[in-house]
C-alpha cells in the first residue's frame, strides 16, 4: 500500500511540473492614465484573450502608472 501511495505521489509531481512548463509570459507596457492624463497608481490591469483557450492575465501598475 505504501508503494502505491509513493508511486502516486511521484506521478502527481511529474504531472504538476510538466504543466508548469506550458506557462507563458505576457509583456504589457505603457502608462495607465485618467481622462486628463494623470497617472493612476496601483491600477489593476486585466488582459482578455481573443481565443477562449487562453487564460486571463492580471497585472498591477506601479505608483507612477507604469
Amino acid at each position: 500500500m505504501k508503494e502505491k501511495i509513493f508511486i502516486l505521489k511521484i506521478l502527481l509531481s511529474i504531472v504538476g511540473f510538466s504543466s508548469m512548463s506550458y506557462a507563458q509570459q505576457l509583456l504589457v507596457s505603457g502608462k495607465v492614465t485618467d481622462t486628463i492624463q494623470n497617472p493612476l497608481p496601483y491600477t489593476n490591469i486585466l488582459t482578455i484573450p481573443k481565443k477562449e483557450q487562453q487564460d486571463l492575465t492580471l497585472a498591477i501598475s506601479e505608483n507612477n502608472g507604469n
